[in-house]
């Protein structure tokens, strides 16, 4: 019977277990890095939400405000109290309204997009949208 007990080995097995040490907390730090970033996008993408959200429930406001503005140009306008390019203005600022309140409604579904991206799922943006009319 023979035995044989590399006594150099050791020292290559400390080494590599060393080397193997080091390698796990690199990946470990790399996990913790990607969760951190992770949770930043979520953070970022659920404040984008919420301000898109704010800024479309103002919109529906601008644009009947511009309505009515619109409708008391034209009424003017028909008692010859107002100039057709008056008319005109109230209509643009009208059609503004419009667009941004189409806009803003846009950009909460972009919202919902993102964060439905930064959560890793886009399953349950997926059922909002087919429950859109």
């Amino acid at each position: 019977m023979q035995v044989t007990f590399p006594a150099f080995d050791i020292f290559a097995i400390h080494r590599e277990e060393k080397v193997q040490s080091a390698n796990v907390r690199a990946e470990q730090t790399r996990y913790q890095q990607t969760m951190d970033d992770l949770s930043a996008q979520v953070e970022q993408a659920q404040a984008t939400l919420t301000g898109s959200r704010q800024i479309a429930q103002n919109t529906p406001i601008e644009v009947a405000a511009a309505q009515q503005s619109e409708q008391q140009q034209r009424a003017r306008f028909q008692a010859s109290l107002a100039t057709v390019v008056e008319v005109a203005v109230a209509e643009s600022l009208l059609t503004q309204a419009e667009g941004d309140d189409a806009i803003a409604r846009l950009n909460v579904w972009r919202a919902l997009a993102g964060l439905a991206v930064a959560r890793g799922d886009v399953t349950p943006f997926l059922n909002l949208l087919g429950k859109q009319p």
